[in-house]
């Protein structure tokens, strides 16, 4: 897929990407219950040093343009490699049964690069 958005990710993270989630999506649909998941996780970890994950663009960010949801979930993705939480999300996106919010499917795809 040759989509601008990608052109400036590192390798690595691009592998770490794909191997959680097609380059066609955006996000999982079920981001939501991955961010409450997260949120779970980080208590019982108990380590207050950890802030919050990046929230989710839902309810009042559904409007959001794709640019800025796929930049979100990116940034779910690295908070989740800074603090060591790839594992618990790489489960929730593989138990998703809500599909993907793929490219294309905003109403105004206009570029918010």
């Amino acid at each position: 897929m040759d989509n601008p958005y990608f052109n400036h990710l590192s390798d690595d993270f691009l592998m770490i990407r794909r191997r959680l989630i097609s380059d066609e999506a955006i996000h999982p649909n079920n981001w939501g219950d991955i961010f409450e998941h997260l949120l779970k996780c980080r208590k019982q970890r108990g380590d207050v040093s950890i802030p919050e994950p990046p929230v989710p663009l839902i309810l009042g960010g559904y409007n959001a343009l794709e640019g800025t949801k796929f930049h979100r979930f990116n940034e779910i993705i690295e908070w989740c490699i800074k603090y060591d939480y790839l594992t618990e999300l790489e489960k929730m996106i593989k138990q998703n049964e809500d599909g993907f919010f793929m490219w294309g499917e905003d109403p105004d795809p206009s570029s918010d690069y």
